[in-house]
């Protein structure tokens, strides 16, 4: 029998498990939907962009691959605007029409503090701010700073990256103070605090730029899931997907991982995150190419017609992230930007 009829074939069987089958042969599924990126793989990935009105990235930082990714798919998707993991503050500072910010400041938020208290040379807290960061942000500040800010009043404010500059200094000291004020290892309140705003950013924009816009939205792997991910959050990802099924249209997220390499975050640094998820470790086993695409959507149903107290260990984390994400690409070894 011809190759195609054979694979074929044993699709279906896969897609359909007989009665009573109890461990789905994922390997199997796996060695079937798998592409390579530089050639079957980004036809994969620009065929579902142009379908969906929201094409989603969750990617890394630090690395040369993520950026190379959305740069090969920008040119030919016709999208309107991209929604990226930073301030409209620092969005606005880059002379790139196209890009939208829709997070907080986590970098430098003493900066938008400066800017504000620049054209407001006369109100008493915003120089108070300003004085306590002479020598810099740090978070131990941000209670105090979020105090301040609740006292600023009337003032001239601007609207860097399309949101008040005001409203983005308050939104970064709350998650910041949040953060501050966490106890042990209490993350969960920081972190739904974070995903909220970059919610109304999201939002804001999308408002913005008219009747139903195409948008491309890249942030790092956390934040782009449907559903509730580990951390216990419903995530910007998973707003993005009410909302293109509220306005009849289609979403495709994609998460992007590295098996080996280096990236350049805060330092340059070594990363196998292999050692963080065993299903990466399932994945990177599997993967025939330097960069290999998996299209998680056919694991996704046959996982699902499984019972899951009949599901192995394996097979359950392969499920969390094929709900999550409809593509996962593994990069057999990233390498770091600015080298």
């Amino acid at each position: 029998m011809p190759r195609l009829l054979i694979l074929a074939a044993v699709t279906v069987a896969l897609q359909i498990p007989p009665l009573g089958q109890t461990d789905p042969p994922v390997l199997e599924l796996l060695k079937i939907h798998q592409y390579d990126l530089a050639t079957e793989g980004k036809t994969l990935l620009e065929k579902e962009a142009r379908a969906a009105s929201f094409f989603l990235i969750g990617g890394l930082h630090g690395d040369k691959e993520t950026p190379a990714l959305v740069d090969a798919l920008w040119s030919s998707v016709g999208y309107r605007y991209l929604a990226a993991e930073m301030s409209p503050w620092a969005a606005s500072r880059l002379k790139v029409s196209h890009v939208r910010g829709s997070d907080i400041e986590e970098l430098q938020p003493h900066l938008l503090i400066r800017d504000l208290a620049q054209a407001n040379p006369k109100n008493g807290a915003l120089q108070s701010m300003v004085e306590l960061t002479k020598e810099g942000y740090k978070r131990t500040l941000a209670p105090k700073l979020l105090a301040l800010a609740a006292t600023i009043g009337e003032i001239k404010d601007s609207t860097p990256g399309g949101i008040s500059l005001r409203h983005q200094v308050v939104r970064t000291l709350e998650v910041e103070a949040e953060r501050a004020n966490r106890k042990g290892t209490d993350r969960l309140a920081a972190s739904v605090r974070r995903e909220t705003v970059m919610k109304e950013f999201f939002l804001a924009h999308h408002r913005a730029a008219g009747d139903k816009p195409k948008v491309m939205t890249v942030f790092g792997q956390n934040h782009l899931h449907r559903g509730i991910d580990r951390r216990g959050v419903s995530t910007l990802g998973n707003f993005i997907a009410e909302l293109a099924a509220a306005e009849g249209a289609r979403s495709f997220h994609v998460v992007l991982f590295a098996a080996g390499g280096k990236i350049n975050f805060l330092g340059l640094q070594d990363i196998d995150q292999r050692k963080d998820d065993p299903t990466f470790r399932v994945l990177a086993s599997a993967a025939r190419y330097p960069a290999t695409v998996f299209d998680l959507r056919p694991i996704r149903r046959v996982l699902h017609q499984v019972a899951a107290e009949k599901l192995s260990g394996s097979d359950m984390g392969l499920l969390y992230w094929a709900d999550s994400y409809d593509a996962i690409v593994c990069y057999r070894e990233v390498t770091p930007v600015g080298q």
